[in-house]
């Protein structure tokens, strides 16, 4: 199959990406998109393309959390790699066992103890996510207690508590000669850790593991080389930066002066972002790709693609053309979550399935995505003629303090743009001249419709 739209957007970042990283010094990258964009994709894909040239570290904070937060978790990771290293051989390259006393500490300070009683010691604050005022809650489990003793001891000679070291800049000190050590040890392949899926934790644990990274591990402008060598690593963070913004605003906002674009621009060197699904000719190609992926021809075999036309049961057709322009809707800009619309409209036409004598393409299209993407509007409001009206009421006044009830149901999808589109591109609301909203005058078949896809198992 030729390389779709999204492949090609999703090669020439990668291809930027592995350019900036192979150019020179370490870097810090933010590679900004939203949900379902591809920017997993792209990380694997770097893993893959540079894992000969670096030793690559991948870390998600979001699956550490089945088990523990993250902040041990990256402990215990990092600790496995560093055993992973010091049992490399490699050519010319004397053994270190500070390497093997490093896993060591790192592991008695985790999982040889009790858990709760040694997270309360290593600072229960930060460890469990609640970030400290001094924005180091990740950087306290190196540095309180003994463990930064032993560490300082094993790779710096001498106590933090000397003068001229101590606290995090004797950690950061230790890390980079660990990071050195790691390097040597591989033949001088420098280290290169991928970060996924910040975005998706906790947002108090996201914002610790973003402080403590910064103040500990990664490549700062303002201290790059250490003892006159360039800094080991380089991190790339694949963030949602409107969600990031909102974790940093849940635990700084109460700072008057607190910024967030500030905050991220001062810890990355580079943004490269990553664009949603971007128009008519990225959604055709989705549709093409879908309908011509795996297994396709087994799930959709009674649907026939006829150039850029999609052939239904029963001869009628439709064009892929005309499906994107109508599903242009922003919340759609989640390629995963489209490509998932996508799969269920397909289910539905090759299911035989109807909505009575409703033969639009489009309609249909529009409902089943919609229903698709907002469940939960369709089961609690979308099929009871009540429910719908009193939405339609507090979306004409929306001036009144209906928010106050928070999450409920009622509410919560009055300033959802992209579900008011829908709905009114289905007929189930209008818009008068002064961009009043009310009834539309097929909500009665739009309610009908909901219920009729409910039952099908839509």
């Amino acid at each position: 199959m030729s390389e779709t739209f999204r492949e090609k957007i999703v090669c020439d970042i990668k291809g930027r990406l592995s350019g900036y990283l192979e150019s020179g010094s370490a870097s810090n990258i933010l590679l900004s998109g939203p949900w379902g964009s591809g920017k997993t994709t792209i990380l694997r894909g770097l893993r893959d393309e540079l894992k000969e040239k670096y030793t690559v570290l991948s870390f998600s904070p979001w699956e550490s959390l089945a088990a523990e937060p993250p902040a041990p978790a990256f402990m215990r990771y990092l600790a496995a790699k560093i055993n992973e290293i010091d049992a490399i051989t490699v050519e010319n390259v004397e053994r270190n066992e500070k390497l093997k006393d490093t896993a060591i500490l790192f592991g008695k300070k985790i999982w040889l103890s009790k858990p709760v009683a040694k997270l309360r010691e290593l600072g229960v604050e930060a460890v469990s996510g609640l970030p400290d005022s001094s924005g180091l809650g990740f950087a306290k489990v190196f540095i309180d207690g003994d463990f930064l003793e032993k560490f300082s001891v094993i790779w710096l000679g001498k106590s933090p508590g000397s003068p001229e070291i101590s606290g995090v800049l004797a950690a950061r000190a230790c890390f980079s000669k660990l990071l050195a050590e790691m390097k040597r040890r591989t033949g001088g392949k420098s280290l290169l850790l991928l970060m996924d899926d910040m975005d998706r934790t906790r947002p108090e644990e996201a914002v610790v593991l973003l402080d403590g990274f910064y103040h500990l591990f990664l490549p700062r402008q303002d201290m790059l080389d250490m003892d006159g060598e360039p800094w080991p690593l380089s991190c790339v963070w694949a963030i949602n930066i409107p969600v990031m913004e909102e974790f940093l605003h849940s635990q700084y906002g109460n700072l008057p002066s607190f910024r967030s674009d500030a905050y991220l621009e001062r810890i990355f060197d580079l943004r490269v972002n990553i664009p949603p699904l971007v128009g008519v000719e990225d959604a055709e190609s989705l549709w093409k790709s879908v309908l011509g992926g795996r297994g396709a021809s087994v799930r959709w075999g009674n649907l026939t693609l006829n150039g850029d036309a999609l052939v239904l049961p029963g001869g009628s057709a439709v064009g892929i053309g005309e499906l994107s322009r109508g599903l242009e809707y922003a919340v759609l800009g989640n390629l995963r979550l489209y490509r998932h619309v996508i799969e269920t409209i397909l289910d539905f036409w090759s299911g035989g399935h109807s909505l009575g004598g409703i033969t639009d393409p489009l309609y249909i299209a529009r409902v089943v995505a919609l229903v698709r993407v907002y469940p939960g509007f369709r089961d609690l409001i979308g099929i009871y003629d009540l429910q719908f009206g009193v939405f339609i009421n507090n979306l004409k006044d929306r001036s009144r303090p209906v928010y106050s009830l928070g999450n409920h149901p009622l509410y919560r999808y009055l300033e959802d743009h992209s579900l008011l589109a829908m709905l009114e591109d289905i007929g189930a609301i209008s818009r008068d001249t002064s961009g009043q909203y009310g009834l539309g005058r097929g909500y009665r078949q739009v309610i009908w419709s909901f219920v009729e896809l409910m039952k099908k198992g839509f």
